[in-house]
């Protein structure tokens, strides 16, 4: 192994009192105080046979429904979104993307070798303290109008700072052109319930009529130039022209905005290409947009999605309007409403440490770590070289003599939708040490604290369910947007899948068989988690393994006899020759965690085995089949426009695991 270097501190998050707890389908392994290390050069050549090479027997049981989507087309991908409303509406199509993966029968489902190597995987990176980095570097979006700690932080950027400007496209390059906006009540505008369309409180700025969205209007400012005195939908003398904008409804709102045309010396504001596609990004672009912008409007193919920016500016000189933020003279981002979604100075990868991510050492040659050495990895970044993995997986199928194996309808799971990581109470770190008192809602640490102050909470992985959450009816599919349908398969269901590995050490091969079985700690039993919908109970799993290993060589045994490695024999009498043994596996874990516990700050966990330090303690709690939690600590919270039912006003934080009662 290679020396480890010295790492910062990492900071432990504080669980809130019990009235301040959040609950989540979801909890969190903390990240590990450091990384381990492989030295690249006490990893086995593929060309030499110093390693242990042989195959895992696994056996699957599923404990509740289990899902994993079949495959599709490649051009599915291409454009999902409108494959996806395509299948919804068609009940044959949508039956048929809603089955079990599978590959000659439906009726025969299949679990994906990769599915089940990804699943390992990621035990895997925890267990032996390897490199935290699949981590998005794309900084999360937010908007916060209270008086916490985030709200007061959005209000700090935005307030007094907000210009306003057209967007277009000259000279092959995206511009804002810099004008003024102006408000003006609603009173002036006529009836309020033609402004909107629809329901509240969803409704989007009527498109057709009088008022309506982007409508050329005639206005007459007030003496201070800041508002609308009185407003025409028609040329009239001693008023300029202007466009009308109307956003989002709100209770008591009372003004929309008019956007006047630019001045001859308005300032031009340069817009990478790459803030033009962050705009565009799914996790920009709210349901709401997509709505109140829809493709065909101002005009027919005006935009290539609902919600876009028009792709007439090209053409056009009239531009989109638009808000915009500059900081340090650099455009920050730009949204359609005043008080715009706007983007977190630090990605969730920032609130990494560096020192648990890096790909290169200070000299600049490339760190392994322990997953990496099994399973390999690429040249990408600034590393140097590439590796192959050392483990394969087959795809898991049927055992026999089981008929009747997937439900016998389709079903629709409640919504799967979650709090994101903008959920910063749940996902970050909140310390005293640094002032952020995770008991109070205006100190809470956020995606731009200081640096220092937070991390990322870690690994997210979800708790067990007995059952799985109540299905729901779809009336209409034409129109629903949000829910799917899913065959998945019964509880009770047994598989048969192979991992086979080549030229492993035997700590490497420890970790493996550590992650399939995960050792029980006081008798407890425990399950994984595999395939869709795990926050709505399904995808429990339970797994058994037999170890096999396979002789290379020819050798002599203590008897004096020669027995055969795999190279010394071809058949045996009519059978090909199979120079596997089985071994127990205990041997193998025990080096495995021997190694690990050396590795980290025994003196500060004095533990015993691998199961006694704290964050694998963590791990294992929500890795249990039979969890102690009550199910009231195992769900999503209300999200509602009523603050007494909003279970998020008051920003509540999630505890650690081993604090869930």
């Amino acid at each position: 192994m290679a020396k480890n270097k010295k790492f910062t501190k990492i900071l432990q998050h504080e669980s809130p009192k019990q009235d301040r707890h959040a609950v989540a389908p979801y909890n969190f392994v903390p990240l590990p105080e450091k990384v381990i290390y492989f030295d690249p050069k006490s990893l086995i050549d593929y060309d030499k046979y110093d390693g242990l090479t042989g195959y895992i027997e696994c056996n699957l049981r599923t404990l509740t429904p289990l899902y994993t989507r079949t495959a599709v087309s490649p051009d599915f991908y291409r454009q999902w979104a409108e494959k996806i409303r395509e299948m919804m509406a068609n009940s044959d199509d949508r039956k048929t993307y809603s089955q079990f993966f599978h590959l000659s029968s439906a009726e025969v489902p299949l679990i994906p070798g990769s599915t089940l190597r990804g699943m390992i995987r990621s035990l895997v990176e925890i267990i032996s303290y390897s490199k935290f980095q699949w981590v998005t570097d794309k900084q999360l979006f937010f908007r916060t109008m209270d008086n916490s700690a985030i709200g007061k932080h959005y209000r700090g950027r935005m307030s007094d700072n907000v210009e306003s400007g057209l967007l277009k496209y000259q000279s092959g390059k995206y511009v804002i052109q810099k004008c003024q906006a102006v408000k003006v009540s609603r009173k002036l505008l006529g009836s309020f319930s033609d402004l909107y369309d629809g329901k509240a409180p969803n409704r989007t700025p009527s498109w057709l009529g009088t008022p309506s969205q982007y409508q050329k209007v005639w206005v007459k400012l007030s003496t201070t130039e800041l508002s609308v005195q009185s407003l025409s939908f028609q040329p009239k003398t001693n008023h300029v022209p202007g466009i009308l904008v109307i956003t989002g409804d709100m209770v008591k709102k009372k003004h929309e905005f008019v956007f006047l045309e630019p001045v001859d010396s308005a300032e031009y504001v340069d817009v990478s290409h790459e803030l033009v596609q962050r705009f565009h990004d799914p996790d920009q672009l709210s349901q709401w947009q997509e709505k109140a912008f829809p493709a065909d409007k101002p005009s027919k193919d005006s935009r290539a999605q609902n919600g876009m920016l028009r792709k007439t500016i090209v053409l056009s000189t009239e531009g989109d309007p638009i808000f915009f933020l500059r900081e340090d003279e650099k455009l920050v981002f730009f949204g359609r409403a005043k008080m715009f979604r706007l983007p977190y100075k630090n990605s969730p990868l920032d609130l990494v440490p560096y020192e648990l991510r890096s790909f290169t050492t200070n000299t600049g040659d490339d760190t392994i770590d322990f997953t990496e050495g099994i399973f390999g990895y690429i040249n990408e970044q600034s590393r140097k070289s590439s590796r192959a993995g050392s483990v394969s997986f087959t795809d898991a199928t049927l055992d026999e003599g089981q008929v009747s194996v997937l439900f016998d309808r389709f079903i629709t799971p409640n919504i799967l939708g979650s709090p994101k990581p903008t959920a910063f109470q749940q996902y970050l770190v909140q310390s005293t040490e640094h002032n952020h008192n995770p008991n109070q809602k205006d100190t809470l640490a956020h995606y731009d604290s200081e640096e220092g102050e937070t991390t990322i909470r870690g690994h997210k992985l979800y708790w067990h369910k007995k059952k799985i959450d109540e299905t729901v009816d779809v009336k209409d599919w034409d129109k629903d947007t949000q829910h799917t349908q899913i065959r998945p398969v019964k509880p009770d269901i047994r598989f048969t899948f192979r991992i086979y590995f080549e030229n492993l050490r035997a700590e490497q091969l420890g970790a493996l068989l550590w992650a399939l079985e995960l050792p029980a700690k006081n008798g407890q039993k425990y399950g994984h988690k595999l395939g869709m919908g795990k926050s709505r109970g399904f995808g429990s799993v339970h797994l058994s393994s037999k170890l096999y290993l396979s002789k290379r060589q020819n050798t002599v045994n203590k008897a004096g006899e020669k027995t055969n490695g795999r190279y010394g024999q071809l058949l045996d009498e009519e059978q090909w020759f199979t120079p596997e043994r089985r071994l127990k596996q205990d041997p193998f874990i025990e080096q495995f965690e021997a190694l690990i516990l050396s590795n980290i700050d025994s003196t500060e966990h004095k533990a015993n085995s691998l199961s006694d330090v704290p964050r694998i303690s963590a791990l294992l709690k929500l890795l249990e089949w039979e969890p102690t939690i009550h199910s009231d600590n195992n769900r999503y919270m209300d999200i509602s426009t009523d603050t007494d039912e909003n279970e998020y006003y008051h920003r509540p934080v999630l505890p650690n695991a081993i604090d869930v009662k």
